[in-house]
Order: C-alpha cells, then sequence, then structure tokens
C-alpha cells in the first residue's frame, strides 16, 4: 500500500517544483513571455505563475488529496516563477549589454559623415 498523508504531499511538491525548474518547455515559455513583458517585471510574474499553474494542472487534477494537489501547483509555480528571476536578474542584462556592445561596435565601424570636398 503507498504512503499516503502530509509527508509524501510535500515530496510531491518538491518533485514537481523540480521537474518544473528543469524543463525545456517552461523555460522557452518564460522567455518568450520575458521579450513579450520585459517592461513590465509584475506583469512577468504573474505570468510565469500562471504558466506554472497551467503547466501542473494535469498531475494536480489527478492528485488524490487536496494537500498533495496544492502542493503540486505551489511546486509548480514556484519553479516556474524561479526561472522567472533568473531570467530577469541575469538573461535580459547580458542580452541588454550585448545589444550594447555591438550597437558600440557598430557606430565605430560606421564611416562619419563628413561634408562633401570642395
Amino acid at each position: 500500500m503507498p504512503a499516503t498523508g502530509p509527508s509524501t504531499a510535500f515530496v510531491n511538491g518538491i518533485g514537481e517544483f523540480a521537474g518544473t525548474f528543469t524543463s525545456p518547455l517552461a523555460l522557452a515559455i518564460v522567455l518568450v513571455l520575458a521579450f513579450l513583458l520585459r517592461r513590465r517585471p509584475a506583469h512577468l510574474r504573474l505570468a510565469g505563475l500562471a504558466c506554472g499553474a497551467a503547466l501542473a494542472l494535469p498531475a494536480a487534477w489527478q492528485a488524490g488529496h487536496l494537500l498533495a494537489a496544492a502542493c503540486i501547483l505551489a511546486g509548480a509555480m514556484l519553479g516556474v516563477l524561479l526561472q522567472v528571476e533568473f531570467v530577469l536578474g541575469v538573461v535580459l542584462p547580458i542580452l541588454a549589454l550585448c545589444r550594447r556592445l555591438y550597437d558600440a561596435v557598430l557606430g565605430l565601424l560606421r564611416t562619419p559623415n563628413l561634408p562633401p570636398r570642395p
């Protein structure tokens, strides 16, 4: 007989957190959302929480207990939220720096606008 109870529900929640955090689908969704909502970090966080809930909904639906379903949903939502925070804190600033460097190099390579010769 499988073990059931609060400790099993919390372990399922931790497992769902790890599964969602390492999911390539969740990462792709977070990156797309980051490019769409890059000026609004609060909206990106809310969209990440909704994405985590949507990704965990099938597993939570099959959970036998309400506490297990809540732990699965919370674990998945926190896993996606951690990805969102990583994208906001690391990936987007690195991409902004790369764009500035690219623009600076292009500015150096452009020929200056000189007045025409007499």
